[in-house]
């Protein structure tokens, strides 16, 4: 057998309060109680799992991509430019646009979907020489 090999059995006898937080430790670190009990004994670290991804669904995909088109646009409008010909108020108006994509993007498609018609689209609309 390797090392490995779970076959001995341990049976211990807990009161209610230690039975609920064991089922809650396990709970947390999305385990078993046994394989919460074997990460206790081996002073394995007890983090729980990452969060799960959000589901990143067709509109989601479709939603980011005219966004990426959009800042791809502002980038290469930008890069030809000179230094001179760009102003203070372009950028702070491009990271508060940038910002609120961020917070779309967060909150999901419907979120980004609001966004792309609201906000966004009048702030991407206006020339970037408009200050």
């Amino acid at each position: 057998m390797s090392n490995d090999a779970k076959d001995q059995l341990l049976q211990i006898r807990l009161s209610t309060a230690d039975r609920v937080r064991s089922k809650s430790l396990a709970a947390t670190l999305g385990v078993s109680e046994s394989e919460a009990v074997r990460r206790l004994i081996n002073g394995r670290e007890l983090t729980p799992p990452p969060p799960p991804l959000p589901v990143c669904d067709d509109r989601m995909v479709t939603a980011i991509r005219k966004i990426g088109v959009n800042l791809n646009q502002i980038a290469h409008e930008l890069n030809a430019r000179t230094r001179q010909e760009v102003t203070g108020v372009e950028f702070i108006e491009l990271n508060q646009a940038l910002g609120i994509i961020a917070a779309a993007i967060l909150g999901g498609p419907d979120a980004v979907a609001r966004l792309r018609g609201e906000c966004l689209t009048d702030i991407l609309a206006r020339p970037l020489s408009q200050a």
